[in-house]
């Protein structure tokens, strides 16, 4: 995912590993002083409902381990 400000700086995220979905959330519907005042990106390894549905859900048995990588950036033009 990657977002360029108008002045030209842009931050971007990049899935390296065991990333499957993101969740983003904006400012739209909070009170006006924080209307678009802000950009959250949360990289996650199952859909938002897994624990209902089991959709692409880890399950780690005792010892076992999960590992996830994702990078993250600011570049200015």
């Amino acid at each position: 995912m990657r977002l360029t400000d108008p002045d030209g700086v842009t931050a971007f995220v990049l899935a390296v590993e065991g990333v499957r979905y993101w969740q983003v959330f904006t400012g739209d519907g909070l009170p006006q002083r924080w209307l678009r005042s802000g950009l959250a990106a949360e990289p996650m390894t199952c859909a938002a409902d897994a624990f209902r549905t089991g959709r692409h859900l880890v399950r780690l048995g005792p010892g076992r381990s999960h590992t996830t990588r994702f990078t993250l950036g600011l570049r200015a033009s």
